[in-house]
């Protein structure tokens, strides 16, 4: 197949169109040449050569025998344009945008017409239809250079009739205008991208001109189930369509917080998500289902068309692609009525339903299903992958309380229908008063008990309850089912509120049965409690953070007793290596002090004998003095003796032993120096 390359101008006429004009201009200027007589035929002749070049046309309409496709058997009523300028005018500028983008719903059950964008149906063997399978694996976007995409010509195919039915061939082709022709779309079976190709002239602008025929994936196949604690804790009985919006609500609320989602953003798209559900403006009476969804979407703003200078090629393709198929969703605010505005707004909706998908309206962005089934074959970006990005959905169900009707209103419904017997009458008002009562209350109190006082007892343990509590948006109280409910109805009738919250304030309304009709409740409150929570400037703490605190305190107290553990352990090893060293200084000292006494008396006996021997050798004849001398030295020797047993007995008790240890060495040493000196001074 001949790979087509986009036109840089417009391709020039046949040979017949030519000697067409020539033929109409040498017409036009006889008929003026020759006067008003022949002023009537110039129109004539016009519409004659009009009318044989549309037969030529149709005459010349002839597929190859080869062709897979079939000429519809039914009669086509789509005939070429005759302003042929107008028609190449439309045909270049849809081949400039190149995508048309046609959206189908899921189960398509209607007909769709493909038109081949030509102005002059010359040779139509020379015409072909391809398309490519959206279920084809590989790129459908080739970019050639900046700013120009091509197709990938390997993807594509002949389209080829298939049998649709026993009775009804599809795809077909209408001979007169080459129009493929869909009797009823398949979603299986025809989605993809279809092209009308010139084989002859590759810069043809029909060879530029995409139909992407897609449609809208449905949500379930690409959602998990999700079971939210919160929707237990709501009061599913409802007896108005307003209670179910309001906790279908907070059931949104709770989807929309449970997870966040991994968003992407490229410039210019990003991906998020959306929270809607199924709940319809009306609801009668009965059990319903409403399931609310958080699915994935892609978001994109229409401004950004103009500034896309900043954008990759492969994000302007995408956004190009998504802006051309959902421009509807923002169509609905470019006109300056109001009314045709909300026209626009309520097409766009319908159209979205038609399709399947949920429609975000609002003046700034686009929201896209990822859903949408061209996202297969539009450039992949890294991190962006809708198609498999997955959601979440759950499912609340309602009991609609239906009303219970008075016999009466039957018998009047029956007798409203003979007008002529109805009287008119001015029926009486009844002046209803009721008291409301103001309580407050703080955050966090254990338990408010809301009484109806009644001036009979009222039993609300059975079935056939004499009260019911309603609060003024319309929620209903009753007794408790779960024991996990804060807010319940006791069985004497009195609404018990427990771990009293802020958001519990309000107005609660005690009704009770109607005198008249014990089968219906009455239309006003009995009594109605005003109740303020104001917020506890303090809080007395729970049990279980009692508990906590006693469990950090006793870690606490386990940490600081290890570490005086650890602390009394090193200071007793430093203290007994303290008192080891201590010990082996003072021996050290007490030697070191012996040795020097030792020698000072040493040295002192030896001074004192040799005294002796001399004063002994000086008065050697005097025997009474050897006598005086010998007492001495005796005496000398008791003294000696005494001196050292006192010596040995002093234990220095009376100073600190660490500051007197280095001053002891040194003045033992100088005692030690001096007596030396003396002993031989002497």
């Amino acid at each position: 197949m001949l790979q087509p390359r986009a036109p840089n101008t417009v391709h020039s006429r046949s040979t017949s169109d030519w000697i067409y004009l020539a033929v109409v201009v040498i017409c036009a200027y006889l008929q003026i040449s020759t006067g008003s007589e022949s002023s009537n035929v110039t129109p004539n002749v016009v519409i004659q050569l009009h009318t044989e070049q549309n037969e030529t046309a149709e005459k010349s309409t002839l597929l190859r025998t080869d062709s897979p496709l079939k000429i519809c058997e039914w009669e086509d009523n789509t005939t070429l344009q005759h302003n042929l300028r107008a028609c190449e005018v439309r045909t270049i500028d849809m081949a400039l945008k190149h995508h048309l983008a046609i959206l189908v719903p899921f189960v398509s059950v209607g007909p769709l017409d493909l038109a081949c964008q030509i102005c002059l149906l010359d040779n139509s063997s020379d015409l072909e239809w391809v398309w490519a399978r959206r279920n084809q694996v590989g790129p459908l976007f080739i970019l050639q250079s900046p700013g120009n995409w091509i197709l990938n010509w390997s993807l594509f195919e002949p389209v080829s009739t298939q049998p649709d039915s026993e009775y009804v061939e599809t795809p077909c082709l209408y001979g007169k205008s080459f129009t493929l022709h869909f009797d009823q779309v398949n979603a299986d079976k025809h989605l993809g991208t279809y092209v009308c190709t010139d084989r002859a002239k590759p810069d043809a602008p029909t060879n530029q001109i995409w139909y992407h025929v897609d449609t809208i994936n449905p949500y379930e196949p690409t959602l998990d189930q999700l079971d939210l604690p919160s929707k237990y804790e709501l009061y599913s009985k409802v007896e108005t369509l307003s209670q179910m919006q309001s906790l279908q609500k907070t059931v949104d609320t709770d989807l929309a917080a449970y997870q966040e989602y991994e968003n992407f953003y490229h410039d210019p798209i990003y991906l998020t998500s959306l929270v809607f559900n199924n709940l319809s403006k009306a609801a009668s009476c009965g059990t319903h289902t409403i399931r609310a969804y958080r699915s994935c979407f892609v978001r994109i703003q229409p401004d950004s068309i103009y500034d896309m200078t900043r954008f990759t090629e492969e994000a302007k393709l995408i956004y190009t692609v998504l802006m051309y198929t959902f421009d509807f969703l923002v169509s609905h605010h470019q006109y300056d009525d109001q009314v045709q505005n909300a026209a626009m707004r309520s097409a766009a909706k319908r159209r979205s339903v038609e399709l399947g998908f949920h429609a975000n309206l609002n003046l700034t962005d686009i929201y896209v299903p990822c859903q949408y089934t061209l996202f297969y074959h539009l450039p992949k970006l890294e991190g962006f992958k809708p198609l498999t990005t997955r959601g979440f959905y759950t499912d609340m169900n309602y009991d609609f309380v239906c009303p219970e009707l008075d016999p009466m209103d039957l018998i009047n419904l029956a007798l409203e229908r003979d007008v002529t017997k109805m009287q008119v009458q001015l029926l009486g008002f009844e002046d209803i008063r009721y008291m409301k009562i103001e309580k407050v209350t703080i955050e966090g109190s254990q338990r408010i008990q809301l009484t109806c006082n009644l001036n009979r007892p009222a039993n609300c343990s059975e079935l056939h309850k004499d009260v019911i509590w309603k609060t003024e948006s319309g929620i209903t109280f009753t007794r408790r089912t779960m024991l996990n409910e804060r807010i319940y109805m006791s069985g004497d009738c009195s609404l018990i509120i427990q771990m009293v919250e802020r958001n519990d304030s309000g107005v609660y309304q005690c009704f009770t049965r109607s005198p008249k009709n014990p089968t219906m409740w009455s239309h006003s409150p009995y009594i109605a409690y005003r109740l303020s929570v104001e917020k506890a400037n303090y809080k007395l703490p729970e049990l279980n953070e009692f508990f906590v605190g006693l469990i950090i305190l006793s870690i606490w107290a386990l940490c600081i007793a290890i570490m005086w553990f650890i602390l009394m352990t090193y200071n007793y090893h430093v203290y007994s290596s303290a008192l080891i060293v201590a010990a082996a200084r003072k021996r050290q000292h007490e030697e070191k002090l012996n040795e020097t006494e030792n020698r000072f008396l040493q040295a002192q006996l030896l001074t004192f004998g040799e005294e002796q021997t001399t004063e002994r050798s000086d008065a050697s004849g005097d025997d009474s003095e050897v006598e005086r001398w010998e007492e001495e030295e005796g005496e000398a020797d008791q003294w000696v003796e005494h001196e050292m047993e006192k010596t040995d007995a002093d234990e220095y008790s009376d100073s600190q032993y660490y500051n007197r240890v280095d001053i002891a060495d040194h003045m033992g040493e100088d005692s030690a120096t001096h007596a030396s000196d003396k002993n031989y001074v002497i």
